[in-house]
């Protein structure tokens, strides 16, 4: 955490993952059908972490991505798709229609999704 000028800024530092994103990862690579399948499952069922709700001490809101593209996926070494980029929206008070960020689901079905900023 540091501050600038009075404002707070945090900072999240994860793993090092050599392959760059998907999208570069694609740009640099001829992929055979099996790792092309590989690669999308490893993404789809990340991806279905993040919706799913888990209750209890150790649980997890659901949360939808909102910016879910291929710059945002890391290919990790053993060819695993790690989501990356939850952060907010930018510009303070973002409403539910801003594209970009991680946000809570009140509700698991698409069609009736009301979302709600995580913290803040």
């Amino acid at each position: 955490m540091t501050s600038r000028n009075s404002s707070t800024q945090l900072w999240l530092i994860t793993h090092y993952h050599e392959h760059g994103s998907l999208y570069d990862f694609l740009q640099r690579q001829t992929l055979e059908p099996h790792l092309a399948l590989r690669l999308a499952t490893s993404a789809a069922c990340g991806l279905a972490h993040l919706h799913v709700e888990i209750f209890g001490t150790q649980g997890k809101p659901a949360i939808a991505h909102r910016d879910f593209k291929s710059r945002n996926v890391l290919v990790k070494s053993n060819l695993q798709c790690c989501i990356a980029d939850l952060g907010e929206p930018s510009g303070a008070g973002a409403g539910p229609s801003q594209v970009g960020g991680a946000r809570a689901l009140s509700s698991p079905l698409p069609e009736t999704m009301a979302v709600t900023m995580i913290g803040a």
